[in-house]
């Protein structure tokens, strides 16, 4: 019977390292040009192509594989100039699965993203 309570908890950590895999990769939102990109190391990027081809990038850091810490955006004009508003970031986003969509939930709602394709657009790089 002492087996027991040590199988269950060696079960539940094989499930949530199933899990943390499946979080790595990039991810778009709802056929939007907006992506983020998981890297097994933690390191995050989201890039969104905005009207007027305005790209708004930030860096984040993927936290226990449960939530992601943005960085202050980027954002760069039609020509690469750099039109940032001082000190915009998008916070704290948490995550969670629902199916196969990956959803961040943070200070500006809630969005589902798929995993998408394998490399980030031009405009984002």
């Amino acid at each position: 019977m002492k087996l027991l309570p040590l199988l269950l908890l060696l079960f539940s950590f094989i499930d949530f390292a199933r899990a943390d895999d499946s979080i790595y990769g990039l991810w778009q939102f709802e056929s939007n040009a907006v992506y983020i990109e998981i890297l097994e190391d933690g390191n995050t990027f989201q890039c969104r192509i905005a009207p007027g081809n305005v790209v708004i990038t930030a860096k984040g850091k993927l936290v226990n594989g449960k939530s992601i810490n943005w960085a202050p955006l980027i954002m760069r004009d039609i020509n690469g100039k750099d039109i940032t508003p001082e000190g915009i970031s998008w916070g704290t986003d948490i995550l969670s699965f629902q199916g196969s969509s990956l959803n961040f939930s943070g200070p500006y709602g809630e969005f589902a993203y798929k995993k998408c394709c394998s490399t980030l657009p031009a405009e984002c790089r």
